[in-house]
């Protein structure tokens, strides 16, 4: 990992798939120094382990790999119980049984044939817990309710709270991340709107608002569903900051494990490419394998209609679909009615993201009565 002077940069040949090359670069350097700058390194390093674990195990087992073991109501208990004597309420009623469930029913990475020991899942458990202590999950939608009522600080605010809660609005103001829709599984999606993301951010509010975006995602999800979604348009995005990139994969390898079902980021760009060749060999293999790259646009709207929730209905504009996601979420303008500096419509949002999930559960319960009737 701490090798150097190995840039890769993509190219897109006729057939849709992508090569990469290798060059000099002194961007090498900017990536390297951000790993190196960041107390948390070794939190990566053990993933990066954990995919040599993986790999070796896939060759030995490789239809092992995508296997789900039971998990019994005591061990269950057991997971439930420990979180309560651990952690407030609020926070233990944040891993819902169905995603306990999902963690422990994992294989086990260093023998992939065998489920996850339930002591390895309760330390990953606490893992996560303890990461959204350190990072401040909790206190994000604090922030976002700062920023909806307030424009500017009074004297009975804290002022660095304020000031933290006007960046999170910032980033979130750009509507270059909301969630709309579901997949065919219940999934809620997070758009990724990069064209629109700013050149030069404030890494640490990009984060925050990443974290928070993410979280409400995870608790408006449809009862039974554990794992979210990404669909990213990658057309025209900034330059790649390596501190946002880092942070990033530290929430999706600490914050949020067995959370990403996959990631489909469409055009391919060389600037996606560079990043994702240099975040990649340090994510755990289940991990990495749940991006996906598409550079032909009937391959992108083949994918969407097959994934989409309504199908080819529900294919937003963008990539050559009938949905206009800017009537919620435009480039310029928002929609929200607060009194704050928050202008993006999230409380829109998440009331949408939650009766799609309500409708979503009420159509399976129809689905599964009927086929229960036949």
């Amino acid at each position: 990992m701490k090798s150097r002077n190995l840039i890769f940069t993509a190219t897109e040949p006729d057939d849709g798939n992508t090569t990469i090359s290798r060059k000099d670069s002194w961007l090498d350097e900017i990536w390297f120094d951000a790993l190196e700058e960041d107390p948390e390194e070794e939190d990566v390093s053990r993933a990066e382990e954990e995919k040599k674990e993986e790999h070796v195990n896939e060759q030995e087992t490789p239809e092992a790999k995508e296997s789900v073991f039971d998990v019994t109501d005591d061990e269950l208990k057991t997971l439930r119980e420990d979180l309560q004597l651990n952690y407030p309420k609020e926070e233990c009623d944040y891993m819902s049984d169905a995603y306990l469930l999902s963690v422990a029913s994992k294989p086990y990475s260093k023998n992939m044939s065998i489920r996850r020991p339930l002591e390895y899942t309760m330390e990953k458990v606490h893992k996560v817990m303890k990461w959204r202590e350190n990072f401040g999950a909790h206190k994000l939608i604090e922030l976002a309710e700062l920023a909806h009522n307030h424009k500017t600080p009074n004297a009975s605010m804290n002022l660095e709270d304020f000031k933290a809660a006007q960046a999170l609005a910032t980033s979130l103001n750009t509507n270059s991340w909301y969630w709309h829709g579901l997949t065919k599984e219940g999934h809620p999606i997070l758009w990724v709107r990069t064209s629109r993301k700013p050149w030069y951010p404030n890494v640490e509010a990009e984060l925050n608002s990443l974290i928070f975006m993410v979280d409400t995602g995870i608790r408006c999800m449809p009862e039974g569903v554990t794992s979210f979604v990404v669909i990213a348009h990658s057309d025209h995005p900034p330059p790649p900051n390596p501190k946002f990139a880092y942070g990033m994969l530290q929430g999706l390898v600490n914050g949020f494990p067995d959370r990403l079902e996959y990631l489909i980021s469409a055009p391919t760009s060389s600037i996606v490419e560079f990043c994702m060749n240099l975040l990649l060999p340090l994510m755990p293999g289940r991990l990495a394998r749940k991006f996906k790259f598409l550079a032909n646009d009937a391959v992108v709207q083949q994918t969407l209609a097959e994934e989409l929730w309504r199908g080819e209905a529900d294919i937003p504009n963008f990539f050559g679909g009938t949905v206009d996601h800017d009537v919620y979420y435009p480039k310029k303008g928002n929609k929200d009615n607060g009194k704050g500096c928050l202008t993006f419509d999230f409380y829109g949002m998440k009331k949408r993201l939650e009766e799609q999930s309500k409708l979503f559960e009420q159509e399976q319960q129809q689905y599964n009565s009927t086929i229960v009737a036949t």
